[in-house]
């Protein structure tokens, strides 16, 4: 028998068939080819139907060609159907084979691509898909995300962007009957890609090498990039465990982190350092750990952080997710014995919030509180003047501290040193209340942080040196930064000189800094001024009431 049809409707392919066909295969035909149309239909059947299909070839002949244009292949289900096949039908003998001359997914062009099953008699039907694919790496990712892809290799390119174009091989095996025992064999070849891997990582650039991929296993031979402007190779692979283990190593310049994120601290850090990473995937947790020490880097940040270009610091990073809930992490840093944190975080519209961690600078961090950061400072010298100018340089909104605990044998505030310093301050709502005691100031205090801030203070004794010589921090900060004051001192002492009790109340106005209050009383004689300090110079307004001249004079 010879069979010819001109045109026919591409979805109707299976009502051709002869009903000796395998039924199963009759209704996979129904449910995979989709619209389009089947012209230059040809069938030829020859022989005993009693050794039908012929699977020989020498008891009788059957076959079936048809040419398939405009249709779309749903070859499994859950998978992403392939759109505008143009290709050729074959049915011969035992043997199914379709081969597309083009197709796309998602609108990218896919090349030899087949789907056959050798075997229609089979009590298992295996389908095969086989096709490769080029362009965009991220239509690459939408292809494993909406299918069973992104299962089978334990979601390992969730979260992933991607700018640039690579190229795709993939065979699928397919038991037609036992769908979830399907096997993947898939390889990735990225060609010069921006990749984002990771929201607590730079982005990837230059991106080139092969993900090669089954349903058991993740492997990468070599990926080679660069991160932040320095190279970088990678190197994955799955343990017996279904841990997705990846290596990375690589250098980093401050020049790239500075191209990266602008901030004032990389004006005191230069140079290049090695670094290796490891991340451990499982399920959709993602263990990163990155360890370097900073070998090359040279900083001149005030101490505890300065170091030449040729001391070892060990730093590490370390993040691993929490089981109190999705999208909550924890975040471990350390810098050798100098620092050390750890955060812990929830996501939040793609963003990571800090909920509450601690902080230690020269010691270990301390407990971990039930909110907020807990930071604890034990240090020889602490430059309060540039670490506030080094934040407020950068317009930073700052952690969401809860408490601090400070030791320091010299520290430096508003171009003053104080000396044998213990300062202990906790936050209740939106003020600062604290204790802190040292040579030069003793007493407590209340810090409100609204609009330009507000110290309170109530101080048993405060001694002021003499500025440091040249330029000042306050001198770059202009009047309007300067907070309210409302401080009162049991002994005060400016420059050596033992004046009496002060009593000072300021307030921060659009005109300047109002001094409300101004009051420095002893047995000798009553200082009381008021006054204005502004851009254009500064008012003063004072009244001396004396007692004793002579010793007036004197202090």
């Amino acid at each position: 028998i010879t069979a010819n049809l001109s045109r026919a409707d591409g979805a109707a392919v299976w009502r051709y068939m002869p009903l000796g066909v395998n039924p199963d295969v009759r209704d996979w035909l129904r449910e995979a080819i989709r619209g389009g149309r089947a012209d230059d239909a040809k069938l030829r059947l020859q022989g005993n139907l009693r050794d039908f299909p012929f699977a020989d070839g020498k008891q009788g002949t059957f076959k079936v060609t048809a040419k398939v244009a405009g249709a779309s292949l749903r070859y499994a289900p859950d998978w992403p159907v392939i759109e505008n096949i143009a290709g050729d039908l074959l049915f011969e003998g035992k043997r199914m084979l379709i081969k597309a001359r083009q197709g796309s997914i998602y609108g990218v062009s896919l090349s030899g691509v087949s789907a056959e099953i050798p075997d229609l008699e089979a009590h298992e039907e295996i389908l095969t898909v086989a096709g490769g694919a080029l362009g965009p790496t991220a239509d690459f990712l939408r292809f494993v995300a909406t299918s069973p892809v992104s299962e089978k290799i334990d979601h390992f390119t969730e979260g992933m962007q991607a700018e640039g174009q690579g190229k795709l091989a993939l065979k699928l095996t397919l038991p037609l009957r036992r769908l979830e025992q399907s096997k993947i064999d898939g390889d990735y070849q990225f060609l010069r890609n921006a990749l984002v891997v990771d929201p607590d990582l730079p982005q990837l650039t230059e991106v080139a090498g092969r993900l090669n991929f089954n349903a058991d296993s993740i492997t990468i031979k070599e990926i080679r990039g660069q991160l932040l402007g320095a190279p970088l190779t990678v190197k994955a692979a799955t343990r017996k465990d279904g841990t997705v283990a990846i290596d990375a190593q690589g250098s980093l310049n401050v020049a790239g982190m500075r191209n990266y994120r602008d901030h004032r601290v990389f004006n005191h850090l230069s140079g290049t350092t090695p670094w290796r990473g490891t991340v451990l995937l499982k399920g959709r947790n993602a263990e990163v750990v990155l360890d370097s020490n900073l070998l090359g880097i040279a900083s001149s940040l005030p101490p505890p952080f300065n170091k030449s270009a040729t001391d070892v610091m060990p730093f590490r990073f370390e993040r691993a997710n929490l089981e109190s809930g999705p999208g909550r992490d924890q975040v471990r840093i350390s810098l050798g014995k100098v620092f050390g944190a750890q955060l812990l975080r929830r996501a939040d519209g793609g963003k990571r919030i800090i909920e509450r961690g601690t902080i230690g600078l020269g010691e270990p961090p301390p407990a971990l509180p039930e909110k907020g950061i807990q930071v604890g400072v034990s240090v020889g010298e602490f430059d309060v003047d540039f670490w506030r100018s080094l934040v407020a340089g950068n317009g930073s909104d700052g952690l969401p501290l809860g408490g601090i605990s400070l030791r320091a044998e010299k520290m430096q505030v508003f171009d003053r040193p104080f000396n044998a310093v213990t300062l202990r301050a906790s936050k209740r709502g939106g003020s600062w209340q604290g204790q802190v005691a040292s040579r030069e100031v003793a007493g407590e205090f209340n810090w409100d942080g609204g609009e330009k801030g507000r110290l309170h203070a109530r101080l048993k004794h405060l001694m002021l040196a003499e500025t440091r010589p040249g330029k000042t921090v306050l001198a770059e900060e202009p009047l309007r930064e300067l907070p309210g004051m409302d401080i009162m001192a049991d002994s005060f002492t400016l420059h050596g000189m033992k004046l009496g009790k002060l009593e000072l109340s300021a307030t921060n106005a659009d005109n300047g800094w109002n001094l409300d209050k101004l009051a420095i009383s002893s047995p000798d004689g009553t200082l009381n001024s008021s006054g204005l300090w502004h851009d254009g110079g500064t008012r003063l307004d004072f009244k001396l009431d004396v007692a004793d001249i002579g010793k007036m004079l004197e202090r």
